[in-house]
């Protein structure tokens, strides 16, 4: 009867009533994020594991991993080459983190450089089979590791640091300068994002400050779909952004913070500090006085630029004799305004000048156009238009101007008030890339 009861009534089997080798057996099959869940089940287990360092990384890659956490974020080179998926995209990709194996953090990509995040998505061996295998194998000690396991396993990925655990690491140590033995401040390249120009690039969103909005001038561009040629707004350029550490706060912001342009040794000055510590150290007023030289240069470059384009600067008449002799208007018109542009630099005075022969032109223009009999002279006009880049000029003339004005009243706005560079200094953040 005994006996019976016994069969009849089994025994519950629980995981810590099994022997300890099929403990070791069970573990070393486990994954990464297993692995550290079991060890957080019990003192037992965590005993028997001992998570050290090695399975705390893979955990966090396992936990990168993750669909669920990663957020089909695509390859990090399409990423730096093309601007895709708009806001949906870029807000996937800042939302996305990534494991520090130094100091066992998830972070955001500008928390690495480029290298780091790249090699990362190109070498990930678990992908083939779905999950982490961890390394761990069991001892006669137990908890001790096989090296050549770990090695294939996590290799590829473990040396990913953050900046700042290679700064701390001495990888990024910078040499000491020859005549004053001080060593420049570490600058790690980050990913490539897209601006309309150099004032773009280092000094994003400075109309929330200076008030109005920039006017954007357009781009010339040819049709794929006709054989037309239009003008587009989105003219974009390619910028690699840069992070440094500043001495001060010990914080890795982004190279514009630091008010001095890049170098080609990727360094910068000793002493180097960011708008942030400038402020603490010298005052608000030296933090705009310190910034106003450097943006003043970018609105003179970017005006002297769409200056190029308001007076036709470096056009040849010669080839237009023959054209326009049969208007006459039309070349003292556009001789007009490239004497202009000889005259030095543009003024508001000059800028009236120009709109009143933009407007004769277009007048003059619209007469050719109209009353000639032949179709031969108005193709020739068009076509010579298109060559010598008159065209651009004629058609986007008021953009052209508007921006010009608006960078001259910013100009002539940050002259009277220097205070509102400091405003926009202050009121950023010196980690964001946009």
């Amino acid at each position: 009867m005994a006996t019976r009861d016994i069969l009849e009534t089994p025994q519950r089997v629980t995981l810590t009533s099994l022997p300890g080798e099929l403990h070791n057996y069970i573990v070393a099959e486990l994954d990464a994020i297993g692995l550290i869940s079991l060890s957080q089940t019990s003192h037992y287990f965590r005993s028997l594991i001992k998570p050290n360092k090695r399975e705390m990384g893979e955990w966090l890659l396992a936990i990168e991993d993750r669909r669920e956490h990663e957020a089909h974020v695509q390859q990090y080179s399409e990423q730096r080459t093309r601007p895709r998926g708009s806001r949906v995209y870029k807000k996937r990709w800042e939302l996305h983190k990534w494991a520090c194996t130094g100091c066992l953090r998830m972070l955001s990509h500008i928390h690495f450089d480029n290298r780091s995040l790249h090699t990362a998505s190109t070498t990930a061996r678990w992908r083939r089979c779905g999950y982490i295998q961890t390394s761990w194998t069991p001892k006669r000690s137990g908890g001790e590791r096989d090296s050549r396991l770990w090695e294939l396993v996590c290799s590829p990925v473990w040396d990913r640091l953050c900046n700042e655990c290679q700064y701390q690491a001495g990888i990024l140590s910078p040499p000491s300068s020859a005549w004053d033995g001080q060593r420049p401040a570490p600058v790690q390249c980050s990913r490539t994002a897209l601006f309309r120009s150099t004032l773009d690039r280092f000094y994003p969103c400075l109309e929330r400050v200076l008030g109005g909005t920039q006017p954007v001038s357009p781009h010339a561009k040819d049709c794929s779909h006709c054989q037309e040629r239009r003008f587009s707004p989105h003219r974009v350029y390619q910028w690699q952004l840069c992070m440094a550490r500043c001495p001060g706060c010990e914080r890795w912001q982004e190279l514009r913070e630091f008010r001095e342009p890049p170098m080609l040794e990727m360094t910068l000055s000793p002493g180097a500090l960011c708008n942030s510590c400038y402020n603490e150290e010298f005052g608000r007023e030296a933090l705009g006085e310190d910034l106003l030289p450097h943006l003043k240069g970018l609105i003179v470059e970017k005006m002297e630029a769409l200056e190029r384009h308001l007076t036709l600067y470096g056009r040849m008449l010669d080839f237009m004799w023959p054209l326009l002799r049969m208007r006459e208007g039309l070349l003292w018109v556009i001789d007009g305004v490239i004497q202009l542009g000889r005259r030095g630099r543009l003024t508001r005075e000059k800028i009236d000048r120009l709109t009143k022969f933009h407007e004769q032109y277009t007048h003059l223009r619209h007469e050719v156009v109209t009353h000639e009999v032949t179709g031969r002279q108005i193709n020739s006009l068009i076509s010579l238009e298109e060559v010598l880049g008159f065209e651009e000029w004629f058609l986007c003339f008021e953009e052209f101007k508007a921006e010009w004005l608006w960078l001259a009243a910013c100009e002539e706005k940050i002259d009277r008030e220097p205070g509102l560079l400091a405003e926009w200094a202050l009121g950023r953040d010196g980690a964001s890339l946009e």
